[in-house]
């Protein structure tokens, strides 16, 4: 077995799948696409609701398959309509206190910090 070469503490809770350059290129990516085609956010306790512009359902379809591969353990819903594609991200209720730092990336906060990790790695 490995040690921990520099005594980080071990990961409490689900973890991202993502190593460290992967988990910062995917923020800007997130980022990137929220500068273009995102038109509204809603936070609550532990939801992030995030409203894209139409015609932007294969963007956000995409998004939620890569998240769903490294970040399974939040819960994306997605709904398309005449007003855009609402994108609903849920942290479990278990993780209720990580909830800032697991919505991060999705919100803009990780993108605009030096942050190297959404905080569940």
């Amino acid at each position: 077995m490995l040690e921990n070469p520099v005594n980080l503490p071990p990961a409490i809770g689900p973890t991202c799948s993502l190593d460290v350059r992967a988990f910062q290129d995917r923020v800007k990516a997130i980022a990137e696409f929220n500068a273009r085609a995102l038109q509204t956010q809603e936070r609550t306790a532990n939801t992030l609701v995030l409203t894209y512009a139409p015609g932007n359902a294969a963007e956000v379809a995409d998004l939620v398959a890569q998240e769903g591969d490294c970040c399974g353990f939040l819960d994306f819903s997605t709904q398309e309509g005449t007003a855009g594609v609402v994108l609903t991200i849920a942290v479990p209720a278990d993780q209720a206190e990580r909830a800032d730092e697991l919505l991060a990336p999705f919100d803009g906060t990780a993108a605009q910090s030096e942050s190297s990790c959404c905080g569940a790695c």
